[in-house]
Formats: C-alpha cells, sequence, structure tokens
C-alpha cells in the first residue's frame, strides 16, 4: 500500500511537472510574439484613455503620465520595423493607383490585417481601439493623405515626415535612477517616431509629357527632445 502510494505521488508529480513546464513554455512563446505584445499594450488604460492632438505639420502629439502608450509606440515600432522593407523605397511599377502602397499607411495596414486575422483574431472594441491608436502613431496619415498625382504639370509635392511625439512625465524619468548622483543635468521628456517620406517622380501619357509625383516611404528613426532641465535639478 506504501509502494502502491510512492508511485501514485510519484506519477502525480511527474505530471505537474509536465504541465507546468508546458504553461512556461506557452508563457515564454507569448512573450516573444511581438504582435500579442502589441495587442496587450494598446489594450492597456494608459492608451484607451489617451487624449491625442490633432495633427500639426504631419505629427500627432501624447502626453503619456502612465507611460502606456510608449510602450504601445515601442511595440508597433518592433512589429513596424520587422515588415517595413516591404514597404520602402520606389515603388517598381509606379502609377496613381500605386502611390501609396510603399508608406506609413501601409505598414500600418498590414500590421492591422495580421492583427484581425489567426492566431490573433482581434475583432470589435478591440480592433476599433488599435485602428485608431495605430493612425495616430503615424500622424494620423491616411491612404490618400501625403502622395500627389498631377497630370501635365509640375506637381512639387516635397518631401514628409510623419509620426508621433510621446511626451513622458519627468517625475516619472527620474524614478528610473537609483540616487541623485545619477541624474543628468537635463532629461529629454519627448520620445519622437518619425516616418520619412521622400518622392518619387516618373513621366506617363503619350511621350511621357505628364509629370507625377508621389510620397514613398524611405526610412525610420526615433529621437528625443524637448530637454527638461530645471526638473533634474530639483
Amino acid at each position: 500500500m506504501k509502494k502502491t502510494s510512492k508511485k501514485a505521488l510519484s506519477l502525480f508529480l511527474a505530471v505537474v511537472m509536465a504541465l507546468t513546464s508546458l504553461s512556461v513554455g506557452f508563457t515564454a512563446f507569448a512573450a516573444d510574439d511581438p504582435y500579442q505584445t502589441l495587442i496587450e499594450a494598446l489594450d492597456a488604460d494608459g492608451v484607451k484613455n489617451a487624449s491625442f492632438s490633432s495633427s500639426s505639420n504631419y505629427k500627432v502629439t501624447v502626453d503619456d503620465p502612465t507611460g502606456d502608450v510608449l510602450a504601445a509606440a515601442e511595440a508597433f515600432w518592433t512589429v513596424a520595423q520587422s515588415i517595413a522593407g516591404s514597404y520602402m523605397g520606389d515603388i517598381p511599377s509606379v502609377s496613381e493607383g500605386a502611390a501609396g502602397t510603399h508608406s506609413a499607411y501601409a505598414v500600418m495596414q498590414a500590421v492591422l490585417s495580421t492583427l484581425q486575422n489567426a492566431p490573433y483574431n482581434l475583432s470589435g472594441d478591440a480592433l476599433s481601439n488599435a485602428t485608431s491608436v495605430l493612425h495616430h502613431f503615424i500622424g494620423d496619415m491616411q491612404s490618400n493623405g501625403y502622395y500627389d498625382y498631377k497630370v501635365g504639370s509640375s506637381p512639387n509635392i516635397g518631401d514628409k515626415t510623419v509620426g508621433v511625439r510621446v511626451v513622458r512625465d519627468p517625475v516619472d524619468l527620474l524614478l528610473q535612477y537609483s540616487t541623485v548622483a545619477d541624474v543628468p543635468d537635463s532629461i529629454n521628456k519627448t520620445v519622437v517616431y518619425n516616418w520619412y517620406h521622400r518622392v518619387q517622380s516618373w513621366r506617363s501619357g503619350l511621350f511621357n509629357v505628364n509629370r507625377n509625383e508621389c510620397n514613398v516611404l524611405d526610412s525610420m528613426t526615433k529621437s528625443e527632445e524637448d530637454a527638461d532641465t530645471a526638473t533634474p535639478s530639483t
């Protein structure tokens, strides 16, 4: 009886350990999935309750007292960078219909498409929130908002950099430092995510008399600005 009980206990522990290992494996898999990280970041209260400004000079600004918006912006940036290469540079077969297919908007649409399909199946309010926030992250750029196509003229649409400015709470930034001696003389409050679009030009029509231009995504950069020198000194 005693020997049987020990065998049963050993079997039970072996099953528990196996299930625990499996659970840890699933958790690690989820943590390594950048799209799942993005979904969870977009669901944070600080993101859903954030007040994004209207686009100014192709940029949207948002205050981020909780740090949730920055976490979501970083998660989107990570996913976007992994696929952006397919949406950068000159459009191979450029035309009026193809204009906009190499842009921050196209990258955002690709990310949303992935989120809506298996295994994520984002829908309802979660999808509406994701769509709204990701639009803000690219400066509210629309499919026809930052490219142009003009016939028989000189379009001269110019380069454009779209994106978002995330303004962090200086107090939260100070809490990152262990001692007063570690605090720098100034702290950059704002993180800026930039999507630079240059101009692609081409000719069309009979004898190529038509001059056309559109904006195409050329690079993605992240920077910090708005140095705060008052808070560190207090």
